[in-house]
């Protein structure tokens, strides 16, 4: 339920806020595992992202940006961010 009323205020607020707010919070939840990263982004994608990642693992996101294909955008990297996070909070490889 805390989930369901998180979402119902942002989108209230949705005109309010800064969509990069928004993000944060979702990140924030994919990175608890209240949300599932696959709601947001396709598998194709996150396979991508992780590789990159897997392979340079200190690269900022402005590094991730410029290697990767330019349909990547810079949210989905966000997300896959925090979500890799969630993999090492758990001691999970990705």
């Amino acid at each position: 339920m805390k989930i369901r009323t998180c979402l119902n205020w942002f989108i209230f607020n949705l005109y309010f806020l800064p969509c990069q707010t928004v993000e944060n919070h979702l990140g924030r939840y994919i990175e608890t595992g209240e949300l599932k990263i696959e709601e947001f982004i396709d598998a194709e994608t996150l396979k991508t992202i992780k590789d990159y990642f897997k392979k340079n693992p200190n690269a900022l996101l402005s590094e991730a940006k410029s290697k990767l294909p330019d349909e990547i955008t810079w949210s989905q990297l966000n997300l896959v961010q925090h979500y890799i996070r969630s993999l090492s909070n758990k001691k999970q490889k990705y």
